[in-house]
């Protein structure tokens, strides 16, 4: 197994309609707006939070637990261009899409992929820093399951 590296092979897709999700296809991923040219490499930050379920019972001194519920956030940051801002342009509050991440190169025919049901706020400059390009950030609520062993198909 080839170890990679995300440069250079992880890319960013937001995608208006996906029929399948288990099976987007290229053409519905090719019709949305690729996002990795504005993308610096710690652009995509999928944060998850897993809860477990557990009941206290009187008779017990061990509290077992099982899995509950599940949610993410996703923070995409951007590249700010005076020219063409694209990735600030790109989202709208309250926009609803599909963030589609495929981490081993473009996502054609038989590449695996995740799949977002996505929701959007509006994007918003981030601090300036010293020796560093202008920044923004957006930030996505996830609204349904999502499919994180897609396949594209033909």
């Amino acid at each position: 197994m080839a170890r990679l590296a995300s440069e250079g092979n992880v890319k960013v897709y937001k995608v208006p309609t996906i029929a399948d999700l288990e099976a987007p296809t290229a053409v519905e991923i090719n019709a949305g707006e690729d996002l990795t040219p504005y993308m610096p490499t710690q652009g995509v930050d999928i944060t998850w939070t897993q809860n477990n379920a557990s009941l206290a019972m009187l008779d017990e001194s061990f509290v077992a637990e099982v899995v509950g519920t599940e949610s993410a956030t996703i923070t995409l940051t951007g590249v700010r261009d005076d020219e063409s801002d694209d990735f600030f342009d790109a989202f709208e509050r309250g926009e609803n899409f599909y963030l589609v991440i495929s981490r081993f190169g473009a996502a054609d025919a038989t590449s695996a992929v995740e799949v977002y049901p996505a929701q959007s706020h509006r994007p918003v400059p981030m601090a300036p820093a010293e020796n560093e390009f202008q920044q923004a950030m957006c930030t996505l609520a996830v609204t349904d399951t999502p499919v994180l062993d897609a396949v594209v198909a033909a």
